[in-house]
């Protein structure tokens, strides 16, 4: 393929009793700098139209794509290795959610071992494509229900995102220049208040705003045995661990989304609140499409006495959704820690021929979601990899639950290195909280057998549930706390800094609230560096879509960090007020730093696309 490659698992699993098996394969390349999946990768992290950059440049995968532009060929589908449908990217981020994959995974689903009856109906005359009736739609469940969850996917997705977080802070020379573009858009810094809305937003559009805590009712994701019966949708976190912990001087993301994932279009409001924060806690929220990345860091004080440690607060996400009254809560616990010495290094398994064991790595009991998506039960033996490979193979993995004997049928993953998977389905009827004692065998030639048993407990999938909770309370309004003007040189009499005239090298400044009007945050369209990169996209000939993009998101950065320099102004005033002795910042300190800012932001541009 010409890059390396990350993953490269392939899983064998039945879609239904009477409709044999599929083989589903998933490679996932590794990311290549300066190419289309790095560029590509970094852009999706905003946007959500892959067709806005026909620009980016060859990605590794386009030798096997019918069409890259349109990211279609992502997930092919095969019989006697011709390929008869496939589907675009668009499968990859909204039903597998794997957002940051999506231009170096491809998906490769064998129809080879179905049954002869199910080929019949999905084969058509015309080959354009498989028939979409319900063998297709059953093919369909059964490669989003194995891959949905799969660990190692999850592990590479959480990998890139955490690269884009700290990309998008800014290479070495930015943060020279910006110390990490802005801190995140200022999101590092102490926090007064946040946005209630992103700058450029339309102004008559209803936001939220966000209050004072009350109790109040509010929507979580849980089963039965919490609050009661809510509807609409839930927010998700990323991870599943109950406490999100962090070491000094690294940034931490985390994903949020929406369950199901298209409300997300739905969403009014995002919140980060953490109401007893530690001294160095800092946070950001970056929204797009279909899911927001909230960014932690903890600096740690100079006077800071280690014997402290571990510190933590309690942090809690609250989400605002058209059409429902009540908020949607996430709480979890944040524990900022020195790491201790990492553990030795395990030796390399000594693989053989015959094997001798078969373990079970997961913990126990696995817990099984009713109607979720398959358990991945990680597996280990000391067998060579190719045992398993062939027509007919050595040895090949059977499992069963010996519990419910109708249980049914497990799969497995090829293995590698010594380690697989088996994929337990959990369909709906299990009776909850039901304990299962599953049975794994690796069985080869002349009656030879290596068997493993783990325990299994049947658990509720999360649902909508109404809890009373205190949190914070949230308002419509018609009008945001600022007000987005852009200018142009026409009007550059109209005073900048301290009233003083426009030149071209000023790129923007704010002008203070007043009882009629708002927060004005004003950029100059005529600023030399600005004008000078608009024309230049303009000679390359890029697409109007691109334009925008990189338009509105120079327009948004410039705009949040006079924001963030208006609160900082404002909160010098208010300490002061309260016997401080702070000095207040310059207006020509605020009109350099503003400049630096707009000249970073376009170095950025120029640098990544």
């Amino acid at each position: 393929m010409g890059a390396s490659i990350e993953l490269d698992k392939t899983i064998t699993t039945n879609v239904e009793s009477n409709l044999g098996k599929i083989v589903i394969r998933a490679v996932v390349l590794a990311k290549q700098k300066g190419t289309a999946d790095d560029k590509a990768q970094e852009i999706s992290a905003d946007g959500e139209d892959d067709e806005a950059y026909p620009d980016l440049g060859k990605g590794p995968l386009d030798s096997y794509l019918e069409d890259p532009r349109a990211g279609r060929g992502y997930a092919v589908f095969i019989i006697n290795g011709q390929r008869h449908h496939q589907w675009d990217n668009t499968f990859i981020v909204r039903d597998l959610g794997l957002k940051y994959l999506r231009n170096r995974t491809m998906i490769i689903v064998d129809l080879d071992t179905l049954s002869s009856e199910a080929i019949a109906e999905i084969i058509q005359g015309s080959r354009q494509g498989l028939y979409e009736g319900a063998v297709y739609h059953a093919i369909r469940d059964r490669v989003v229900a194995t891959l949905k969850k799969d660990p190692d996917l999850d592990r590479l997705e959480d990998a890139a995102e955490q690269e884009i977080s700290d990309l998008r802070t800014g290479d070495e020379a930015v943060k020279k220049t910006l110390n990490q573009l802005i801190e995140d858009h200022h999101a590092f810094a102490s926090h007064v208040n946040e946005g209630a809305v992103q700058p450029g937003d339309s102004h008559s559009k209803m936001v939220e705003a966000w209050e004072k805590d009350r109790n109040q009712d509010v929507v979580v994701s849980g089963d039965k045995s919490v609050g009661d019966p809510a509807t609409g949708p839930v927010l998700v976190l990323g991870t599943a661990t109950a406490s999100l912990r962090l070491q000094p001087g690294k940034l931490k993301a985390i994903r949020v989304t929406a369950e199901p994932v298209t409300a997300w279009k739905c969403l009014k409001g995002l919140h980060v609140d953490v109401p007893d924060a530690f001294e160095g806690l800092n946070w950001a929220i970056e929204k797009d499409a279909i899911g927001a990345t909230i960014k932690l860091m903890y600096e740690e004080p100079s006077d800071f006495d280690k014997d402290e440690y571990p510190i933590e607060a309690g942090m809690r996400i609250i989400g605002r959704f058209d059409g429902y009254d009540e908020s949607r809560l996430i709480e979890r616990r944040v524990i900022a820690s020195i790491p201790g010495p990492p553990p030795p290094p395990l030796p390399p398994q000594a693989l053989v021929n015959p094997p001798t064991h078969i373990r079970v790595s997961s913990r126990q009991p696995v817990r099984l979601l009713v109607g979720g998506a398959d358990t991945h039960v990680r597996l280990k033996w000391d067998g060579m990899d190719s045992l398993v490979l062939g027509t007919p193979p050595l040895w090949q993995f059977v499992g069963h639950c010996l519990t419910i004997p109708a249980y049914p049928a497990v799969a497995f993953s090829r293995p590698a290195g010594g380690r697989f998977e088996m994929l337990i389905p959990a369909p709906v009827g299990l009776p909850v909280g039901q304990k299962l004692v599953f049975e794994v065998k690796a069985v080869g030639p002349n009656s030879m057998a290596l068997v493993a048993t783990f325990d299994a407990e049947v658990a509720e999938a999360p649902e909508p549930r109404k809890i009373r909770a205190k949190a914070p309370d949230s308002t419509g309004q018609r009008r945001p706390p600022y007000e987005i003007k852009i200018i142009g040189q026409q009007e550059w009499d109209t005073g900048c800094w301290g009233d003083e005239a426009w030149t071209e090298a000023d790129a923007a400044c704010f002008k203070e609230p007043t009882p009629k009007n708002p927060l004005t945050l004003i950029i100059n369209e005529d600023q030399s560096l600005w004008r000078a990169y608009r024309e230049s996209m303009i000679r390359k000939k890029l697409v109007e879509a691109t334009i925008k993009e990189r338009t509105t998101r120079y327009i948004s950065h410039l705009g949040f960090h006079l924001y963030q320099m208006y609160q900082r102004l404002r909160q010098v005033r208010e300490h002061n007020k309260s016997g401080g002795n702070l000095e207040e910042p310059k207006d020509e300190a605020m009109r350099e730093e503003i400049n630096r800012v707009a000249a970073t932001l376009i170095r950025l541009m120029e640098v990544s696309r």
